[in-house]
């Protein structure tokens, strides 16, 4: 508790003054001290006698508490800052003597969302890629189709469109198992899916004509690998090392969904 050095009294929640010691005392004993000093009397205080000569020696006034700081809003009457300048209660403005308004202003008309370029160009880019899977997709098939027409027949052909869907399929199924392990692919999963499609037909066309130039099991197991993980590498805008475990991580997915399919194709005979 702050206590007067004058009287003793509480100056907690009172006007007070303190002087260059730090000693607190009441304005109201104040003012009678400097008036029984111009009369040329002493008071007492309430912990000891005081010559009313030294009562002002350093005495300054003291910040205002809180209390004394706050004051009602001339709108509101609710409780201000002394330094306030706007209550933030209904927005009255001291400097201007009105409210300020709080009100979001009316943006005007609607805009069409097709106005933003930049969805624009997100579409027209889109459209773009999806286009470019669908060509690549095609190109590879028809080249695949024509190559086994020469040199299979169409027993090869008939193979060939058995084999690719289904394979499309199973990459699809583990590069989702991956994408749920760790995998994150750059783009939505419809272009992802149709990058996929192309990244098989163009790995089983290359396997068809490597086969043709070199039929050797190793070499083509090796070249399909490397095609393999560039085109990951683009299908799922991913680095070429992490493409080459998704590759190889795939092929693994690959056989086991496809001994597991078997097995459940087998036992319904």
């Amino acid at each position: 508790m702050k206590s007067c050095a004058l009287c003793g009294g509480d100056v907690e929640n009172t006007p007070r003054l303190k002087d260059s010691k730090g000693r607190y005392m009441h304005r109201a004993c104040y003012e009678r001290a400097m008036a029984a000093k111009s009369s040329g009397a002493g008071i007492a205080s309430g912990s000891g006698a005081a010559a009313a000569s030294g009562a002002d020696a350093g005495i300054l006034p003291i910040q205002p508490s809180d209390r004394e700081r706050a004051r009602a809003c001339p709108s509101c009457n609710a409780m201000m800052e002394g330094l306030a300048r706007l209550c933030i209660a209904c927005g009255y403005n001291l400097d201007t003597g009105r409210r300020a308004e709080t009100m979001v202003n009316a943006s005007g008309a609607a805009v069409d969302v097709t106005d933003d370029s930049r969805r624009q160009s997100w579409a027209g880019a889109m459209r773009k890629d999806v286009f470019n899977a669908i060509v690549i997709f095609v190109v590879t098939m028809i080249g695949a189709l024509v190559v086994l027409e020469g040199t299979e027949g169409t027993d090869g052909v008939i193979t060939y469109l058995v084999i690719v869907p289904l394979e499309i399929g199973l990459t699809i199924a583990a590069i989702f198992i991956c994408a749920l392990m760790w995998l994150s692919p750059g783009r939505p999963w419809l272009l992802t899916s149709l990058r996929l499609a192309a990244v098989v037909s163009t790995v089983s066309l290359a396997q068809i004509l490597i086969g043709l130039a070199l039929p050797s099991f190793f070499f083509i197991a090796l070249a399909s690998l490397v095609l393999q993980a560039a085109l990951l590498a683009w299908a799922l805008e991913i680095e070429f090392g992490e493409a080459i475990l998704v590759a190889i991580i795939t092929i693994i997915i690959k056989i086991i969904l496809a001994i597991t399919l078997a097995s459940l194709v087998l036992s319904r005979f």
